[in-house]
C-alpha cells in the first residue's frame, strides 16, 4: 500500500466534499476519509477510480445501499452520476483486519471467533435479502479497538483473492457456499498466518487451535456438498466454539470462581448447554445432543432432565445403529378382571376428591361474583342508575374522540330521553359524567387502566449487560433493572387516523386506514404527545429550547436533551427503554414474549419480498395480506400483558439517548446527551433476530424512517 499512487490529492473537492486522508485501495476504487463544508460529520468516500467499471460500480452500490446492519459499512448517499462516480459512507473508527495482522502477526483464538461471528452475522443478513459478498477477505473486513466489525463491498466484482472459493476462479456460479468458504480461509489466515494454500488442514493441530475450531474451519473448506449450506449453521457452531473455549480457559475458570455471582452463571452455562442439545436433537444430531446433555449431567447429578435426555438419546442411537422396529405395547387387559383392586379403590379416591373440589370452587365463585355484584341486592326504587348517566352540559360537540380509543361506558346515554325516578332522592343522585374520558383525571384504583390503555405495574427484569448480546452469551452478565413507578402504556401503535386527528396531516410512506404511523421524526412525536395532552386537558410533559422543530439538527459531540421531560406532569410521553422492554418481556426471560424462536403466525417481521424464500412474505400472499408494508395494528396476538404488536409491525421511538453502556439502576432514563435515540421492536421487513425483546437499534431524531413509528404513555399516580 506504501508503493500505491493516488490519482487523487488532499484537499482535492469531489462533489460537495473534501478530500483528508487516503485510507485504503481496492480493485478499481479508492478509499478516502473526508468532511463536507457546512456539516461537521467525518464520511467516507469510495471514488472509482477507473471508469470503464461505471456500470458495475453503480449496480453494486445500489444494492448495498438497501443493507442496513450493524456489522455491514452504511452506505448514506449514492453519486454515480457525477465525475467522478462516488459514494458518501458511514466513517471507521477501526482499521482493515490486514493492518491488524500486520501489527499482531496472528490473532488470539477467541478475538478470531468473535470477528468471525460478527461477520457471519452481516452475511446471514445480505443473505436473507438475496445478496452474496462474492469477494470476501481481509481488505473488506474493518475491526476497531472494541472488537466491533465492518463488512464492505459487497456484490463488487474484483479479481479473485486467494480467499476466494474453488468454484468461483474459473467464474462458476457462486453462492451463498462460496462466502463460507471465504470465511474458513480467513480463519486460516488470521489464526496462523499463512493462507490456505501454504499450509494443510492437519498441520492445523500443532497450533494450539481448539477441536471446535479446527471442525469450523475443516467443514468451511470442505467441497461445495459437503460444507456449510447456510450461514446460520456456521455461526450456530462458533457460538458454541467460544463457549467451550471459555469453559477450558483456567483464567477465566478463576474469575467466575472469584465472582459472587457464581451459581447464575453456572447454571446460565447449564441452560445454554441445554439449548444446543435441545438443537441438535430436532435436527437429527442425536450424537453431539448426547455428549451436550452428559456434560450437564457432570456439571448437575441431580438434574433429573438431563438424566432422562441421556436415556432416551442413548435409546434413539441403539435404534438407528440396530434399525429395528420397537415391540408393539401389549394392550390386553389383566386376567384379575377390568382392573386389580388397588386399582380401583384409588380411582374411587380420585373421584370422590374431584367432586369435593369443584364444590369448594363454587362457593368461593358465588362469594367472589357477589363482591362484584353480579348478584345485586335489593335497593329501594328511589336509586337512579347509574348506567345511563346525563352528559354534562360543558362538552361541547364538536370534539372528536381518538378513533382507536373508544369510551370505557358500555352504555351510551340517549340524548332524546332522560330517565327520571319513581322517588328521586338528591342525596342518592350521582353526577352526571362527561361523554369523553380524562386520561389524567385521579382515580381512586390505580390498575383500572384508561381506555385503549394497560396498566403496567412496578416489577423488575433481567438483561445482559452488554448492547446487542443475548442473556446466554459468553462474557455476558445479566443485570437486574428495578422500575418502581407504575404506567399505563397504549395497547398498540399510533395509528394514521389518530395522528391525523391531532396533527392534521398523514407522513406515513404506506397509508391506510388502521396502519401505524411511520416516516416521522422523534421531535414530531414529542410534539404528538405535547398536542395530545393539551387536547385531552392534561399538562404536557415536554418542554422545547425554541418555538420551531427545524432548529434541533445536534452536532456529532451531542449536547444536553434539547428537549425537556417535566416528571411530574401527567401528559402523554415516550416509554423509556426500560419501561419498553420490560412491558415488552411481560414476565417471560425468553428472545420473544411467547419463546425463543420467530413464528410468522405471532408477529409482523420479514415481509420483504426481497428476502430469502424461507421469510414470512410468502404467508402474506397465500393469505390475500400486503407484502412490503407494516399490516393494521392488533392483527396479530397480544402479549402475557395485553399488549399488540411489540415485536414487529413498526419500530418504536423511546426517550432515552442511546449508549452501548447499559446502566444498572432503578428507574433508569439514559444518559444526558447523546447523539442518537434508542428504537426498540424491530419492524415488518427486519428479520426475527432484530425483532427479539433486548434488541436495540438507534437513529438521530431529526430523521425519519419508514419503519419507524410511536406508541404513548401515561404516569399512573
Amino acid at each position: 500500500m506504501a508503493d500505491y499512487i493516488s490519482e487523487f490529492k488532499t484537499g482535492q473537492v469531489i462533489g460537495s466534499y473534501t478530500l483528508q486522508k487516503f485510507v485504503s485501495a481496492s480493485g478499481f476504487m479508492e478509499m478516502w476519509t473526508a468532511t463536507h463544508p457546512e456539516l461537521s460529520d467525518h464520511v467516507l468516500l469510495k471514488i472509482l477510480a477507473i471508469t470503464d467499471y461505471l456500470q458495475q460500480f453503480r449496480q453494486k452500490m445500489f444494492i448495498q445501499s438497501k443493507l442496513s446492519h450493524p456489522a455491514i459499512l452504511q452506505v448514506l448517499n449514492l453519486h454515480t452520476n457525477e465525475a467522478p462516480a462516488h459514494v458518501v459512507m458511514e466513517n471507521i473508527e477501526g482499521n482493515e483486519l490486514a493492518s491488524n495482522l500486520k501489527v499482531r502477526g496472528v490473532l488470539p483464538e477467541k478475538m478470531a471467533l468473535e470477528i468471525a461471528k460478527q461477520v457471519l452475522e452481516s452475511l446471514l443478513y445480505s443473505h436473507s435479502h438475496g445478496i452474496h459478498h462474492e469477494n470476501l477477505h481481509l481488505n473488506n473486513i474493518y475491526v476497531d479497538d472494541h472488537t466491533r466489525v465492518k463488512v464492505t463491498d459487497f456484490g463488487l466484482d474484483f479479481p479473485k483473492s486467494e480467499f476466494s472459493a474453488p468454484e468461483q476462479k474459473p467464474r462458476k456460479k457462486s453462492d451463498m457456499r462460496s462466502d463460507l468458504y471465504s470465511m474458513g480461509a480467513i480463519l486460516v489466515k488470521v489464526l496462523t498466518g499463512f493462507d490456505i494454500q501454504s499450509i494443510k488442514i492437519p498441520e492445523l493441530k500443532d497450533r494450539n487451535i481448539s477441536d471446535e475450531t479446527l471442525n469450523i474451519i475443516t467443514r468451511s473448506l470442505a467441497r461445495k456438498k459437503q460444507r456449510y449450506q447456510r450461514a446460520s449453521e456456521m455461526l450456530e457452531d462458533v457460538d458454541l466454539a467460544v463457549v467451550h473455549l471459555a469453559r477450558k480457559s483456567d483464567s477465566q475458570r478463576k474469575t467466575f470462581q472469584a465472582t459472587e455471582n457464581i451459581r447464575d452463571i453456572r447454571e446460565n452455562w447449564d441452560q445454554k448447554l441445554k439449548h444446543h442439545a435441545i438443537m441438535f436433537e430436532k435436527n437429527g444430531r442425536f450424537q453431539k445432543s448426547l455428549d451436550l446433555w452428559r456434560e450437564v449431567q457432570f456439571n448437575n447429578p441431580d438434574d433429573s432432565a438431563a438424566e432422562a435426555a441421556v436415556k432416551r438419546l442413548v435409546f434413539k442411537l441403539k435404534e438407528k445403529q440396530a434399525k429395528v422396529k420397537l415391540p408393539e405395547r401389549n394392550e390386553s387387559k389383566p386376567s384379575g378382571g377390568n382392573f386389580p383392586r388397588a386399582n380401583l379403590f384409588l380411582r374411587r379416591i380420585m373421584i370422590f376428591c374431584m367432586f369435593v373440589l369443584i364444590g369448594v370452587i363454587c362457593v368461593f365463585g358465588v362469594f367472589l361474583l357477589r363482591d362484584w355484584q353480579m348478584f345485586p341486592v335489593k335497593e329501594s326504587a328511589a336509586v337512579i342508575p347509574v348506567q345511563t348517566p346525563t352528559p354534562a352540559p360543558t362538552v361541547t360537540p364538536t370534539s372528536v374522540p381518538v378513533p382507536t380509543v373508544t369510551p370505557r361506558a358500555t352504555i351510551t346515554p340517549r340524548p332524546t330521553a332522560t330517565p327520571v325516578p319513581p322517588t328521586p332522592s338528591p342525596t342518592r343522585t350521582p353526577k352526571p359524567q362527561p361523554a369523553q374520558q380524562n386520561y389524567g383525571s385521579r382515580r381512586r384504583n390505580r390498575s383500572v387502566a384508561p381506555s385503549g390503555f394497560v396498566y403496567i405495574h412496578p416489577g423488575s427484569f433481567y438483561r445482559s449487560n452488554k448492547e446487542g448480546k443475548p442473556e446466554m452469551s459468553p462474557g455476558s452478565r445479566l443485570q437486574r433493572i428495578w422500575l418502581t413507578q407504575a404506567i399505563y402504556m397504549a395497547e398498540s401503535e399510533v395509528t394514521q387516523d389518530q395522528w391525523w386527528t391531532i396533527m392534521g396531516s398523514n407522513p406515513s410512506q404506506n397509508k391506510g386506514s388502521g396502519l401505524p404511523v411511520e416516516s416521522i421524526t422523534w421531535f414530531e412525536a414529542i410534539d404528538f404527545c405535547n398536542k395530545m395532552s393539551l387536547r385531552d386537558g392534561l399538562n404536557p410533559c415536554y418542554h422545547f429550547k425554541s418555538d420551531t422543530l427545524l432548529m434541533y439538527t445536534l452536532p456529532e459531540s451531542g449536547e444536553p436533551a434539547a428537549v425537556h421531560w417535566n416528571r411530574h406532569s401527567n401528559g402523554y410521553r415516550l416509554p423509556t427503554e426500560a419501561e419498553w422492554e420490560y412491558a415488552c418481556r411481560a414476565g417471560t426471560q425468553t428472545r420473544f414474549s411467547w419463546g425463543d424462536y420467530g413464528d410468522c403466525n405471532l408477529a409482523m417481521a420479514e415481509n420483504d419480498t426481497v428476502a430469502s424464500e424461507d421469510s414470512c412474505s410468502d404467508l402474506m400472499r397465500q393469505h390475500n395480506l400486503p407484502t412490503d408494508s407494516p399490516i393494521q395494528v392488533k392483527s396479530y396476538p397480544a402479549n402475557p400483558w395485553k399488549l399488540y404488536d411489540m415485536h414487529g409491525n413498526v419500530q418504536e421511538w423511546c426517550w432515552d439517548w442511546y449508549s452501548s453502556i447499559l446502566p444498572n439502576e432503578y428507574n433508569p432514563i439514559g444518559p444526558s446527551k447523546g447523539t442518537r435515540k434508542v428504537i426498540r421492536g424491530g419492524s415488518w421487513n427486519d428479520i426475527f433476530s432484530r425483532c427479539t425483546s433486548s434488541s436495540r437499534e438507534r437513529n438521530r431524531p431529526q430523521r425519519k424512517s419508514f419503519r419507524c413509528g410511536l406508541r404513548l404513555v401515561l404516569d399512573a399516580r
